[in-house]
Parts: structure tokens; sequence; C-alpha cells
């Protein structure tokens, strides 16, 4: 066991190696609650604590200082506040009081009571924010009581929303939820008397192949969907173009759509049916482009109430389709 000791002031400071492993190390002056046994590699320079428990006792774990925190997770660190706990792998509590990084390389930066448990998840400041289990890379930036719950998902700032699908994003508000998928909810209020109203936008994509019939989705499976008494009114706008370089885009088309019941969803405006012509040269809608067998259908689908988009065209060419969709969804 090699010992260091920095005096001053007539009594003893610095810091002691290999007391409980070969090359923990720890402050020399514990405090008035001695703490449990550091782990292998471990540097615990904390000598606050209410709780033996309080230490870095996961190998090769830091506390730089602060008080009462604790430093589990193997590789983990704390770097000062008070309360504040890294029990995941690799994962770190910069400051703050009583954060938690539980999830294996999760962060928090600082702030009061946020909780980063989801894996690679990280929390920049506020307070009570929550990156969940199922928030892998997931962030909150700032703001109180705020939500992250699937991957890729964020909250900028706000308080009380909620980012529960996949690369959704909150940009403000309060109490606001981004539940469809990489959509991004600019700003909202949800008000308990008169419902929830939502101001969002959407990116859809898809890729036909020899004329086949396709929807175009935000990750593979998820349009617009509708809650049950959702109204939506809006404006999307369309570009395709196929192997063969031809293109062609529908700019800007307003559309209305609502969900009165369990399984009644109506479009109201904006629809392009099955039934259209072929060729959407001259037709309605489509305001540029070159080549014919341009194929857009809009409509309402009742089987599982979402706006849809679906798109073919010409046999023996693959195309390639982006919708761009912004909206306001009111709910009563």
């Amino acid at each position: 066991m090699g010992i260091s000791i920095i005096s001053g002031g007539g009594g003893s400071a610095g810091t002691v190696q290999g007391t409980d492993e070969s090359y923990d190390v720890r402050a020399t002056e514990e405090g008035s609650t001695a703490g449990d046994a550091r782990g292998e590699n471990s540097v615990d320079l904390q000598t606050n604590r209410y709780a033996s428990t309080q230490v870095a006792s996961a190998a090769s774990a830091t506390i730089s200082g602060g008080k009462w925190n604790t430093a589990s997770g193997d590789s983990s660190t704390v770097g000062g506040g008070k309360s504040n706990i890294a029990s995941g792998a690799n994962s770190t509590v910069a400051g703050g009081n009583g954060c938690e990084s539980t999830a294996e390389n999760a962060s928090v930066l600082g702030g009061f009571g946020n909780d980063a448990n989801g894996t690679r998840s990280g929390i920049v400041c506020g307070s009570s924010n929550e990156a969940g289990v199922g928030g892998t890379d997931a962030a909150i930036l700032a703001g109180a009581g705020n939500e992250v719950n699937s991957v890729y998902s964020a909250v900028i700032t706000g308080n009380g929303n909620e980012a529960n699908a996949t690369g959704a994003v909150v940009l403000t508000g309060t109490s606001t939820i981004a539940d469809v998928p990489y959509s991004v909810v600019q700003g909202g209020r949800y008000l308990s008397a008169n419902g929830k109203v939502h101001h969002a936008t959407n990116v859809l994509t898809c890729a036909t192949t020899n004329g086949t019939l396709t929807e175009a989705t935000s990750d593979g499976s998820s349009g617009i969907d509708l809650d049950e008494s959702d109204t939506l009114v809006g404006k999307y706008w369309v570009l395709s173009k196929r192997s063969n370089g031809d293109w062609a885009k529908w700019q800007e088309t307003e559309f209305e759509i609502t969900r009165t019941g369990s399984g009644n969803v109506v479009l109201l405006s904006g629809g392009l049916s099955a039934g259209a012509p072929d060729s959407y040269g001259n037709a309605s809608g489509l305001s540029n482009g070159t080549g014919t067998n341009w194929r857009l259908y809009v409509d309402g689908y009742t089987t599982s109430q979402r706006l849809r988009f679906r798109f073919d065209g010409a046999t023996g060419q693959n195309i390639r389709t982006l919708v761009f969709v912004r909206y306001l969804k009111v709910n009563y």
C-alpha cells in the first residue's frame, strides 16, 4: 500500500491509495461518516456523507467532490453537487442536486431531480426531467417535468412535455405530446377542460418498385395517426422522382381531416382518390414535373385511423417520394 499525504494548517489532508484495493484513491480524512469499500482503480475525494454507501464503490468509478453522492456503476462519474447517483456503467452526473444516471453511458449535466434512465440518454439542465428506459439516445435540453420515452426522441424546453415516439421532438410548450414518429411539435398547451392543441410537422417517405402501390410513412410503419375526436387542418407538399430522371411535385395542398368515432376517419378536403387519372400532367395539385403516369392517392384510412399518402407509377420504374406535412391538431 502506497500513501501520499499533503499537510497544512496543523492537520492532515490529501489522499491515500490502496486502502481497499490495490489502486483505489480516497481522501485521507473521510469526515464524520466513514465510507464502505471503494472499487479497484476508483477515485473518491468526497468527505461529506450521511450513509456509508455514498462512495465510489465500483471499479474505476469517480467522485470528484460534493456531498452525499454515489458512483456505483462501473467506470461511472459524479463530478460534484449533492445527492447525485451514477449507477449505470460509464454513466455521468456532472453536478446538480438529486440527479441520477442509471443506464449505461447515460449523462446528466446538472439541475435538480433529473433522471437519465435510457441507454446513452442525456439531460442538460432543468428540474424533474426524465429520460425513460425506452429513451435510448434521447435527450432533454432544459425545462421542468419533461419526458423522453422513445429512441432518438427529444424535448428542447418547456414544462411537462413528452416525446413518446421514435425521433419525435417537442421544441417547447406545456404538457405537449409528440407521439408520431419523427414529428416536430413546435409548441402547444394542454388544457384539462378544453382538450389538447398541437402544431406539428411530419416528414413521410416511400420507395415504390415497378408500379406497386406503397404508403409513405415516417419509420416504415407509421403515418399521421388520429386519436378519437381529433381534427387536423394543414398543408402538404409532395416531391417524387423516378429512376429514369422524371419528377413531379404537388405543392402546398390544403387538407382537413377528422376522426369522429372509434373508427370513423373522414378526409373533408385535400384528398386525391384512387380513381384519379393515371397522368397528373394537368391535374389539380400537380404544379410542375416531367413524364406521365404519376399516381398520388391521399385519403383518410379508417382501418388504422390515419391520414394516408400512397404512391405508385409507371411499370418498370422505381420511384422515391417525400411528403412534408404541417398541421394544427385539436382534440376535444
